[in-house]
């Protein structure tokens, strides 16, 4: 059963075969005092879930938030106290069969909690059913303790592919284009990249801006799927997060390099989507707690090429940037670098000093606690890649030169991106 805002219950739909979770034998959980209904094969499945964390790993679970009637999910909705609660007749909580999970601890032990509900919900019959960024897909923001249950047999395909619910259900858009290679492309770079893809390291920056005119380079890194365009400041954050690099509306979004001007330093963003695509291998490289895998990322940047070795990754709570170099003083450098080191989540034998120019790169997170994460690297120049005579390989370059000019010759507005004016 599909519910949402597009897949609404009946105002007079009550579920058959709900149960007092208070009733229940040998109960594996913690919950409110007050009676709590949920539908009977559900509650089961809750009960040996629980009884199974607490055996395995010694998790305890705290429960509440089970079946509300329309009339008590409308008041709860007219209050407006929450961006989680949905419309009457749009709230799983309706239907019986979704139940709030919550872990009772300090936060460091809350993260073992979701963890192990994440990677064993599914041998339950349950799902995470707002799962991290997914708003456009379930239209609920993410809600890590807020669980479904649908039964093992769909819970194992849903949690195998990555789906949520309505990618399982919505038939007008198969669930499997969203991971289709294909569709990938087009959506990260969109049709005007037809004739004029880059093979690393050979980069030819002068076909890309006929794709997009605010080309500065490109970024790889070797064994991942990140190989993609890199484009300057002439384009705002907002637009690059939501437009391909055809300026077509897109979830993907595009790479987009700033320069710190009171430093030279650089500072790469991008989106973390979990089709694997643009940064998400830099968040699976944080998970792994070392940067082994893939020590460095490359850069051909108005046609210079850099190296940038990892020596620290940091998350930050809420949507803030990343912290960034903002002195060129020595020992102003050298105090912000032992701070990024203290803080970083990785290990790293890569040596930096206060003269070192940085590259931050930033990018989501699917840590449950934390928003934004942020890539520390050294940033080494190469060789030079002739693009032609006229290139400008300055650091003012990024910012000034080669990318949406102010004059007649290019237009800078957004829709020139839409409309073919490269």
């Amino acid at each position: 059963m599909l519910i949402n805002k597009a897949h609404p219950l009946p105002e007079n739909f009550r579920p058959d075969g709900l149960i007092d979770l208070f009733t229940l034998e040998n109960r594996h959980f913690f919950m409110l005092p007050k009676q709590m209904l949920l539908e009977a094969e559900a509650a089961l499945a809750l009960n040996r879930m629980c009884e199974e964390a607490e055996r395995e790993k010694g998790l305890e679970f705290l429960v509440c938030s089970a079946w509300r009637s329309h009339e008590e999910q409308a008041a709860l909705y007219s209050d407006g106290q929450s961006p989680f609660e949905a419309a009457p007749g749009c709230s799983e909580h309706e239907s019986g069969l979704a139940i709030d999970i919550f872990p009772p601890g300090e936060e460091d032990d809350e993260l073992r909690h979701i963890y192990w509900l994440k990677d064993n919900s599914w041998r339950y019959g349950y799902i995470a059913r707002y799962p991290r960024r997914t708003e456009h897909i379930t239209g609920m923001p993410y809600e890590r303790y807020h669980f479904r249950y649908v039964g093992k047999e769909l819970a194992a395909i849903l949690y195998e592919n990555n789906w949520t619910l309505e990618e399982y259900y919505d038939r007008s858009i198969p669930p499997t284009d969203r991971y289709d290679p294909a569709y990938i492309f087009m959506s990260i770079f969109g049709p005007k990249m037809k004739g004029h893809w880059q093979i690393w390291p050979d980069i030819d920056l002068s076909e890309l801006r006929k794709v997009n005119p605010a080309t500065v380079g490109w970024v790889h890194m070797d064994g991942t799927p990140i190989d993609y365009p890199v484009v300057g400041e002439k384009l705002s954050e907002a637009w690059c997060l939501n437009h391909n690099f055809s300026g077509q509306p897109s979830a993907h979004g595009m790479v987009r390099l700033s320069l710190i001007p009171e430093t030279g330093d650089l500072h790469l963003m991008a989106h973390n989507m979990k089709d694997t695509s643009m940064f998400m291998k830099l968040d699976e490289l944080r998970e792994s707690g070392c940067f082994d895998a893939h020590p460095f990322l490359e850069l051909n940047l108005e046609g210079t090429r850099y190296t940038a070795r990892w020596f620290a990754a940091v998350l930050y709570r809420g949507r803030v940037a990343p912290s960034m170099p903002g002195s060129t003083d020595p020992s102003e450098r050298m105090v912000w670098l032992n701070e990024i080191r203290k803080n970083s989540v990785c290990f790293s034998n890569t040596s930096v000093a206060p003269a070192d120019r940085i590259l931050v790169c930033s990018s989501c997170t699917e840590h449950p606690d934390y928003h934004i994460l942020g890539m520390y690297a050294v940033l080494t120049e190469g060789n030079t890649l002739s693009q032609d005579e006229s290139a400008d390989t300055s650091p003012d370059s990024l910012t000034e030169g080669n990318t949406l000019s102010q004059d007649e010759s290019a237009d800078t507005s957004p829709d020139s991106l839409t409309e073919g004016n490269t």
